[in-house]
């Protein structure tokens, strides 16, 4: 097969769309693009098929924005061409170099063209038949020489007998199960749209996040947070009863230092001077007198350790009488302490004397005798002492009681989507969030003579979606039965049609058709495109188009 070079081209002007070539036969074609400057250069090389007549959505792109390095060159795939087909290319540097190789058939040329009018760059040998005369021409190398003009039709013959009916084929491969769709996982939440990304910068299928009041969910498709625009806080449940049962108290810290002990004891004041008499024996006790001012001198203390003696009957307390006080005796010098003697019987307790104001020295301490029996008489009780002493040492921790664990309550009722608080507070049902959309459309009715959508005026607008995307329609419409078609008053299209109920239940293809609540999604395959439309089952006046555009020529 021989190769041919069609078309040279160094563009004069940059961002500018050129015509490379046109083919003169049919052929495989390849664009060779070369960088003769000193900066990058991004470029495109599309084909304009014959009978396209330009329109953007009849365009076949070979490579579109390939940057082409400095002194690089690179060869595209190759690509078919039929006569007449023209390869144009863009380029955003004027430095650039573009040439196209055809690979051919030599044995003969076979391009029959059938056109109003003659077909541009023929080669001998090109047959082309005139669509409005039936002509019959063949280039000759100067013109289309006239070959035949073809009869008129006669009439139709008979019908001949239908033929039998073919082996039914083999059944074709089973399709694949498509991938379990991913449920939303609520991972975390965030104060601020800011702290979120900072902390989770990507995430997978299924994740999602509170961020304020509004939820975003991860869009495996774009590779980004989506926001969902519904607010997913709940409010506050009401306080749960108190609980009776205890739990285990927790250990005891370590015990801190002991604080340093109080203030340093005062000096003991100085013995007054003075002999103290012996005591005398014990009287009866006379009634009690007048409270007295004075207090009589304090007796001497005999000695001690010996046996304690049987307590006396109280008698009847005396009238209290004070003497006078003496005069203070010479201090004297205390004398060596004799031995202790036998402890004799109490005597009667005598009068009160009279209060002396002279404390005379004190004794000292003899040996503490055995304790008497216990006192049935409480004496007074004393002053109360200073306080703001130092706090003692925390005692150890005695041990941990033995806790009751109570009963294990019923197990609550499983819950369900729609009963979520979250759920409840945004009047949002699991079909609006069942799968992810490029956009929802909220459909209503008017009466039986129109549909209504959202982000949409008037009545039966038409309704545009994009081929590879999912576009979600929130039907409304009791009474009036939705459906997509290939053409109005056409058949149902059932391809990609996913419904699902607000209590969750699926239906597919054509099981998803005829449907007036729920969500119907719309899972456009990547190749469609052109004109659809919806339709009312029962209403033929409730009815538009559906205009579905190539995502590759946006």
């Amino acid at each position: 097969m021989p190769i041919k070079r069609l078309g040279v081209l160094t563009p004069v002007a940059a961002n500018t769309t050129y015509t490379l070539t046109t083919a003169d036969v049919s052929s495989l074609a390849s664009v060779i693009i070369a960088n003769t400057g000193n900066v990058d250069t991004v470029v495109t090389v599309y084909v304009d098929p014959i009978g396209g007549g330009g329109a953007v959505d009849q365009r076949a792109y070979i490579v579109s924005d390939v940057t082409v390095s400095v002194g690089q060159a690179l060869e595209t795939f190759r690509f078919a061409l039929n006569v007449g087909d023209i390869i144009k290319v863009r380029a955003t540097t004027i430095t650039v170099s573009f040439s196209t190789n055809l690979l051919y058939e030599s044995s003969g040329r076979t391009n029959v063209q059938y056109s109003a009018s003659a077909p541009a760059s023929p080669q001998v040998g090109d047959i082309w038949i005139n669509s409005s005369t039936n002509e019959l021409r063949a280039w000759t190398g100067s013109a289309y020489a006239l070959v035949a003009v073809a009869a008129p039709q006669g009439p139709s013959g008979p019908t001949g007998p239908v033929g039998p009916t073919g082996a039914t084929g083999p059944s074709g491969p089973r399709g694949y199960t498509g991938p379990t769709g991913a449920g939303i996982n609520i991972k975390g939440r965030y104060a601020t749209y800011g702290a979120f990304i900072a902390a989770q910068p990507s995430g997978f299928v299924g994740d999602s996040y509170l961020v304020g009041q509004n939820l975003y969910i991860w869009d495996e498709v774009n590779m980004n947070w989506y926001d969902s625009g519904v607010p997913l806080l709940g409010p506050t449940g009401p306080t749960g009863a108190a609980s009776t049962v205890t739990g285990p108290t927790g250990s005891s810290g370590p015990t801190g230092p002991t604080g340093p002990s109080g203030g340093p004891t005062g000096p003991t004041g100085p013995t007054g001077a003075g002999a103290t008499g012996p005591t005398g024996p014990t009287g009866a006790t006379g009634p009690t007198g007048a409270a007295s001012s004075v207090t009589g001198p304090t007796g001497p203390t005999g000695p001690s350790g010996g046996p304690t003696g049987p307590t006396g009957p109280t008698g009847p307390t005396g009238p209290s009488v004070t003497g006078p006080t003496g005069p203070a005796g010479a201090a004297s010098s205390t004398g060596a302490t004799g031995a202790t003697g036998d402890t004799g019987p109490t005597g009667p307790t005598g009068a009160t004397g009279a209060a002396s104001t002279v404390t005379g020295p004190t004794g000292a301490t003899g040996p503490t005798g055995a304790t008497g029996a216990a006192s049935t008489v409480t004496g007074p009780t004393g002053p109360t002492g200073p306080s703001g002493g130092p706090t003692g040492p925390t005692g150890p921790t005695g041990p941990t009681g033995a806790g009751i664990t109570g009963p294990t309550g019923p197990t609550g009722a499983t819950a369900s989507f729609d009963t979520l608080p979250d759920a409840i507070l945004a009047a949002l049902t699991i079909d609006e969030i069942a799968y992810q959309a490029i956009t929802r459309l909220e459909v209503t009715n008017s009466g039986s003579s129109a549909y209504l959508f959202s982000q949409y005026a008037g009545n039966n607008p038409t309704v545009y979606a994009i081929s590879g995307t999912t576009i979600a329609f929130n039907l409304n419409v009791a009474g009036h039965p939705f459906l997509i078609k290939t053409a109005s008053g056409a058949a149902n299209y059932d391809t990609g049609l996913v419904h699902v109920t607000p209590g969750g239940t699926i239906t597919t293809g054509s099981a998803a058709q005829g449907k007036v609540s729920g969500t119907l999604y719309f899972r456009i395959p990547a190749a469609t495109t052109g004109a659809y439309a919806y339709q009312c089952s029962i209403h033929a006046g409730m009815l538009g188009v559906l205009t579905i555009k190539d995502i590759s020529a946006i």
